[in-house]
């Protein structure tokens, strides 16, 4: 509900949950023969606008296919033309957290009034997000 709120999406916006669409533990039969960059995942990320990393301890970072996601995401741009937006949630003690990729919508607004303004905000937005 966080990431949907701060990024201003619609209530109908879905998400796609790698974790529940692919058999990480079976990749070979995910990707078929073809290249893990066609595989559904690689194709699902140039369908989108953004990904969400949900991070429950650093762990996440030491599976080889999580890197992957992370890197293709930055690798890929959206059928716009533009990058590919890689945002990072976390839950510290009962609240969530949030990193998003540049300015939301609203930050946006504020910079464009005023110069540094849209990033004094991200920064207050941002600063709770627990780094160790």
């Amino acid at each position: 509900q966080l990431h949907s709120r701060t990024r201003q999406l619609s209530r109908s916006t879905p998400y796609w949950i790698c974790g529940f669409a692919l058999r990480q533990h079976a990749l070979e039969e995910a990707a078929g023969e073809e290249d893990l960059l066609e595989s559904a995942f690689a194709k699902a990320l140039r369908a989108v606008d953004g990904m969400l990393i949900v991070v429950n301890g650093v762990k996440v970072f030491r599976r080889t296919w999580c890197n992957f996601e992370a890197l293709t995401a930055l690798d890929t741009t959206t059928a716009a033309g533009q990058p590919l937006k890689l945002d990072v949630a976390t839950c510290s003690s009962l609240d969530v957290q949030l990193i998003t990729d540049g300015l939301v919508d609203s930050e946006q607004k504020y910079e464009d009034q005023r110069t540094g303004e849209g990033y004094r905000r991200k920064m207050a937005r941002e600063s709770t997000f627990p780094i160790s």
